[in-house]
């Protein structure tokens, strides 16, 4: 046993009174009860309170000698013997309350009389006078737990008890109590988590603060803060619904107040959240928030009060962390896109378990609130009431009763800590949801500290005081300016101001280290060697091919479509003349209709003058193609029309013939025409579901009604990065036609061409429709996947398309943008059919 523990009877001590009178079986002459009320805060995680702890331990002794002192003795040479040590009693319970003596009674209670010591002393050991400052304790109190102890001694049997305090006046900060008395507490805390000590980090330097605090305005501490809203103009609206459900200014009044009974449940959820920046002060103010480290900007959240109920089997919840501050919580950053990321997921509707610690960076924050004393260290409190004391004016402000429901002072202290969560997940109880681990510590020099006063000031300068006696801030008050880019982290998607950018292939930008990591180890690692020779294709092959053909090249995407298009059939004449009539679905090209038609009826014209003079070399006796795209118009679903030989279209009427989906019966020039366009204004996995197509085994079919494709073409669109295994378009190309006929891909970017070629090949690999043989063929034909992307030499966009005209950028764009220039269907990568292979 380590020297330390030689004060243990037996190597161990009891923590309940019933188990002491089990396991004790030697009479110790002198029982000593220590009761320390210690200079810290403790938690009770069952109720989630901050409480001030009384340490209640039981020695004894069977020396004689009267002389024996418990703050003079060491453990080495001592006889004292710890019995019993109980760490998990508030000072109110203990000493204005009837939980001290309810102890010492168990304890006599459950120790056999024969057990029961001659004297029993029992000394309450207060250090300083900040519990009486507090109400914690008091001449009253003692006198109160004295009492109710004389009732509980009296009727025993022992020869002597005594109740008295033992007060140590020097307060020495970090040091414990003196004696074995103050090595036994030291290591009772240490084998019991209730006992740890839950203060804030040290308040050391906070001058700029509390110089501040003079002039807070009161309503930071006495009410809370609401965000201004619209009420009246939607309930205005409301008022002027007419029959139809609209307004009479063409609103939705019954949209308009769902939409506030929305908000207003956000609001009960999360609380009111507002951000702004801290104008910029000269550095020569000793105040000043910016003294070269930038500007800091701030979120404000003002959590909703919860009124907390008595914890028991019906309500295992035990509400928030109590006392709970009136303060609004200050969280100040120096990072604005983070503030305006934060202030966005707090306040988004369609979330309903937003945890503002779980969304916390790791580059941390400096917290401040105005908060009652309750978990504020005592050497801190201290501190703060000598300077409240010179303060003859700041000291009236404060009310006389508690603020906060729960705490023991009237007084709001300025906590400023710096926050930053571990990454780990704990739960406080079994039962409570698990939450990131958040450390705090003191700020981490005079800039956060200065940081901090300035947004106490900038409050009390700018709020504004409501009518039911909370305060606001204006709209347009200092907002967060938003980052100067569009780039965003790749694996949180933050957009912050400052973001890190992957030094090899300078593409994808991640907000901090960890992230970065996250990362490479779930796939960027081998994104990362593509992108670089995305970047190298483009500049050794692209730019010098877009420069040598220029105006040879299709100079818009319908144009790279249709050239790219007939290409495919051209190189895939064989395999389309299993029937009579073949049918080429193509899949998402974009373009509107009238446009498409007239970009590729000429083309027919020319391709058929290249099989022949006299066109009998023409390879088909109608082409039927088959246009799926949710960009057509609605007036364009299933509109068909007919291209003839000399290079002529006409919309074909629909007829009354049963399945007859190509109108070929509307006339006979439409039934001896060379190609047949049909347009669906819906996505094709929609199309394909529903109309149940699959690759048919018969040839030559001459069914109408037949819409079963013998090639199909996707035309990736110019943004977005590919296809992925969750495509809708993937998944039927995977399951119903790959190894069947052939399939064309087209994207603008080799790194779109790779995911999509990947994740086509993962759907048949992972496919439980596909047919064995097949998928085995594809599979070991194709081991490589990669391999099969080409560039399109003579069907690619000659003019690169701006992603700003999707909108999907408003400002500067992103380094991948930047870093290759999307032209439409650039690379592309045909899966042949496989046949009967096996």
């Amino acid at each position: 046993m380590a020297v330390v523990e030689k004060f243990l009877r037996d190597g161990r001590a009891c923590t309940e009174a019933e188990a002491l009178g089990k396991v004790l079986n030697e009479r110790y002459r002198r029982w000593f009860l220590l009761s320390v009320l210690p200079r810290q805060w403790c938690r009770d995680k069952r109720r989630n309170v901050l409480y001030a702890p009384v340490f209640q331990l039981l020695f004894g002794t069977s020396d004689n000698e009267e002389e024996l002192d418990i703050f003079i003795d060491s453990t080495e040479s001592s006889q004292w013997r710890l019995l019993l040590y109980n760490m998990k009693n508030s000072c109110q319970e203990v000493l204005w309350e009837t939980k001290g003596a309810e102890l010492v009674a168990d304890i006599f209670r459950f120790v056999p009389a024969s057990l029961h010591p001659a004297s029993f002393d029992l000394r309450c050991v207060t250090v300083g006078d900040t519990h009486e400052k507090l109400g914690l304790f008091s001449d009253r109190a003692f006198s109160l737990f004295k009492t109710r102890l004389e009732h509980v001694l009296a009727p025993l049997a022992l020869q002597s008890f005594t109740v008295l305090r033992h007060h140590i006046t020097e307060v020495i900060s970090g040091r414990r109590l003196p004696g074995m008395a103050g090595e036994v507490v030291a290591w009772a805390v240490q084998h019991e988590p209730a006992a740890v000590d839950v203060s804030a980090p040290s308040q050391v330097g906070n001058d700029a603060v509390l110089r501040s605090f003079q002039q807070v305005h009161p309503l930071l501490y006495t009410a809370s803060f609401r965000e201004p809203d619209n009420s009246d103009s939607i309930v205005s609206a409301a008022g002027a619904m007419t029959s139809d459900g609209t307004g009479a200014d063409g609103s939705f009044p019954a949209l308009e107040v769902e939409r506030r009974m929305a908000i207003e449940n956000l609001k009960k959820r999360v609380g009111h959240v507002t951000s702004f920046t801290l104008p910029t002060i000269s550095s020569s103010d000793t105040s000043s928030a910016v003294t070269g480290d930038g500007r800091w900007h701030v979120l404000l959240i003002q959590k909703p009060f919860v009124e907390k109920q008595e914890v028991s089997e019906e309500n295992l919840d035990p509400g928030p962390l109590a006392p709970q501050p009136i303060g609004a919580e200050l969280h100040l950053m120096q990072d604005g896109g983070e503030v305006l990321y934060l202030q966005d997921r707090l306040c988004d509707e369609k979330s309903f378990d937003t945890v503002y610690d779980d969304m916390m960076h790791e580059d941390g924050e400096v917290f401040a609130q105005l908060t009652p004393l309750e978990g504020i260290a005592f050497d801190d409190i201290d501190r703060f009431l000598f300077f409240l004391s010179m303060q003859e004016q700041a000291v009236e402000t404060f009310p006389c009763e508690p603020l906060c429901k729960g705490s023991c002072s009237s007084y709001s202290f300025p906590k400023v800590v710096y926050r930053t969560p571990t990454g780990s997940v704990v739960k406080d109880t079994p039962i409570a949801s698990p939450h990131v681990e958040v450390l705090e510590y003191s700020p981490r020099n005079e800039h956060d500290w200065a940081a901090a006063a300035a947004a106490f000031q900038f409050l009390s300068r700018n709020i504004i005081s409501c009518k039911d006696g909370n305060y606001t801030l204006p709209r347009d008050v200092s907002p967060v300016p938003p980052p100067t880019h569009n780039e965003v982290c790749s694996w949180c998607q933050r957009r912050r101001d400052k973001l890190l950018r992957c030094g090899r292939c300078r593409v994808e930008m991640y907000c901090c280290r960890k992230h970065q990591m996250n990362g490479w180890k779930s796939g960027h690692r081998e994104m990362c060697e593509l992108w670089q020779r995305a970047r190298e294709d483009y500049e050794q092959r692209v730019l010098p091919h877009l420069k040598e053909r220029g105006v040879k090249l299709p100079q818009t995407t319908t144009a790279s479509t249709v050239m790219t298009l007939f290409k495919f059939l051209t190189d895939n004449t064989s395999a389309l003349q299993r029937k009579v009539n073949p049918i080429i679905h193509v899949v998402d090209a974009d373009s509107d209709v009238q446009p498409f038609i007239a970009e590729f009826a000429p083309c027919v014209t020319a391709a058929r003058s290249d099989w022949g003079p006299s066109h009998s070399e023409w390879p088909w006796k109608q082409l039927r193609i088959l246009l799926c795209s949710d960009t057509f118009a609605e007036e364009d679903h299933n509109a068909v029309y007919a291209v003839t030989n000399d290079g002529n279209f006409v919309r074909t009427p629909p007829t009354t013939v049963l399945g007859d989906v190509w109108h070929t019966h509307s006339s006979g020039d439409v039934a001896n025409s060379a190609v047949l366009l049909r347009f669906c204004s819906t996505k094709y996995h929609i199309f394909a579901n529903d109309t149940m197509i699959r690759v048919r085994t018969t040839s030559g079919s001459t069914d109408e009604s037949d819409i079963t494709p013998s090639a199909v073409a996707y035309f990736g669109k110019s943004t977005g990065n590919g296809m992925t295994y969750f495509s809708g378009v993937a998944e039927i190309l995977a399951d119903r036609f790959v190894g069947h006929i052939p399939v064309l891909c087209t994207e603008a970017t080799l790194v779109n061409a790779h995911n999509s070629v990947h994740a086509v090949f993962t759907r048949v690999k992972n496919s439980s429709v596909i047919n064995r043989d097949i998928k085995n063929a594809v599979l070991r034909c194709h081991g490589d996947p990669s391999s099969l992307i080409q560039l399109n030499i003579d069907g690619m966009g000659g003019n690169a398309a701006d992603p700003r005209a999707s909108g999907a950028f408003a400002g500067p764009l992103p380094a991948r943008e930047v870093a290759v220039a999307r032209h439409p269907n650039s690379y592309y990568f045909v899966i042949p059919s496989v046949g009967g292979k096996k």
